[in-house]
This record gives structure tokens, sequence and C-alpha cells, in this order.
């Protein structure tokens, strides 16, 4: 599962370049935001235990995100940080 998706990670971010609104843009950060926020530490402020293949998935999301972030107005960048 994870190699499949770790593949196709990166593909998500080409098309964000062609679209023409900024809510597939957002719809698209949101959706890579979510797979790497389930490496972020719980409430109680311990790390989850990563399972296979996952450091690298993250990994991909994030820079597929970093990568997106730069097509964002500053306006919706504000937006996104603050959530």
């Amino acid at each position: 599962m994870y190699a499949s998706s770790l593949s196709v990670s990166p593909l998500i971010t080409f098309p964000c370049f062609l679209t023409e609104t900024i809510q597939d843009l957002i719809k698209s950060l949101a959706l890579l935001e979510s797979v790497f926020m389930s490496s972020y530490p719980n409430k109680e402020g311990t790390l989850p235990t990563p399972k296979p293949g996952s450091p690298g998935l993250h990994s991909a999301a994030l820079q597929a995100w970093s990568l997106l972030v730069t097509l964002c107005p500053a306006s919706k960048l504000t937006m996104l940080l603050d959530q």
C-alpha cells in the first residue's frame, strides 16, 4: 500500500500547476497535509509508531505540499497556516 501511495503522492502536485481555481489548490494542500499529519505528536505529546513505508510517504507528501504552497497567494497562505 505504501509503495503505491509513495509513487502517487508527487503526482498529485502536477495537476495543480494547470488548475484554474485556488479551491483546487487548497483541496490538494489539505489532502497532502492529511497524509503527513499522521506523524504529528498526539494529544499526550507522544509520537506515533511509524508503520513500514510511512516515513517515505510522509516525506513525499510534505515535499509535494511544500512545492504547491509556493503557488498559494499570500492571503490564502495566511489562512492555511492559521488552521
